[in-house]
């Protein structure tokens, strides 16, 4: 288990992802981080999500990559996020979009993501909020993802289940989660679903060779409790 994830509590920034922790153990909340991490970047490094279309081709490679470290597919879905749902801050429009969607039960949009994105208003954990902006934001500042991932243990195998957004704006994005939806801004989302269960025997496999990778690569600073 890495030194970074010992000091992880209810919940953390994990690059461009805030993770639900509660109620895990320590080696559990390690796997998640962990791989969603490894996940993630193996994303970033071979389709950068710059754009909707490249959005779809990081989100493929980050499930495929979860898939091959002992993630398995329970469901998922892909969709845009309805033009009367978009309002306000980002994170105003994510909340509204997970009060409709079909996939998201009351419980998780009225407690858990509510929660999660209060923990990350401004000021409250500027290191945790930097991590997120810097891992989300596009370099043309004008296209963005983030997602919301909720981990939990069910009938002894452990969970996660993830909303990703990812959108675009005509005006340059400076905060992933609070940028402002201006009336009259051209702005589009895509949101995906995904639902996963871990393999725990195979991910104990490769447990540490993902670790070495992330510490090898200098990159568990991208691992920030809240």
């Amino acid at each position: 288990m890495s030194d970074t994830t010992r000091l992880v509590g209810d919940a953390a920034v994990d690059a461009r992802s805030i993770v639900w922790l509660r109620g895990l153990t320590e080696q559990q909340k390690s796997d998640i981080l962990c791989s969603t991490l490894l996940a993630q970047l193996s994303a970033e490094a071979e389709s950068p999500a710059g754009d909707e279309s490249k959005a779809t081709q990081w989100y493929n490679k980050f499930i495929g990559t979860l898939g091959n470290v002992g993630w398995v597919i329970r469901k998922s879905a892909s969709s845009g996020v309805k033009e009367s749902l978009i309002k306000g801050p980002v994170a105003d429009t994510i909340l509204n979009a997970l009060e409709a969607d079909e996939n998201a039960d009351k419980e998780l949009y009225s407690s858990v993501a509510r929660e999660l994105i209060d923990m990350l208003r401004a000021g409250y954990h500027s290191k945790a909020e930097s991590v997120l902006d810097a891992a989300s934001i596009s370099s043309s500042a004008h296209f963005a993802g983030i997602q919301l991932a909720v981990a939990e243990s069910v009938d002894d195998s452990l969970v996660l289940t993830i909303f990703g957004y990812f959108y675009s704006s005509s005006n340059n994005i400076g905060t992933a989660l609070w940028h402002p939806i201006q009336e009259g801004a051209a702005v589009s989302i895509k949101q995906f679903f995904v639902q996963l269960a871990l393999n725990e025997s195979v991910y104990a496999g490769v447990r540490e060779a993902v670790i070495k990778k992330l510490e090898e690569a200098d990159k568990m600073g991208l691992i920030v409790s809240l």
